[in-house]
C-alpha cells in the first residue's frame, strides 16, 4: 500500500467537502504559501475548530476568511 502525501489527503478533504480536515492538514504544510496566505488558513482553522468568537472580537470576519480559504485551497490543489 503506497502512503498518501499531504497534498493527496488535502486534495480528498477538499473533494469530500471537509474543509475543516482539508485547513487541519494545511495549516501544518505551509509550502509555496504567502503569508498572508498562510493567516487566512490559520485563521479558518481556528474558526472551524470553535474560535471565531475570538476573531470576530478582533474585528476579524471570519466567514469572509474561511470563504477565502477555501478558494485559496480549491485553487492549490484541485486540478
Amino acid at each position: 500500500m503506497q502512503p498518501v502525501s499531504k497534498f493527496q489527503s488535502i486534495q480528498a478533504a477538499i473533494l469530500a467537502d471537509d474543509f475543516k480536515k482539508a485547513f487541519g492538514i494545511a495549516r501544518k504544510f505551509f509550502f509555496g504559501f504567502t503569508s498572508e496566505e498562510k493567516r487566512c488558513i490559520e485563521i479558518a482553522a481556528d474558526a472551524l475548530n470553535g474560535r471565531a468568537s475570538f476573531y470576530a472580537t478582533l474585528g476579524v470576519d471570519v466567514g469572509i476568511e474561511v470563504e477565502a480559504a477555501k478558494a485559496l485551497l480549491r485553487s492549490k490543489y484541485v486540478i
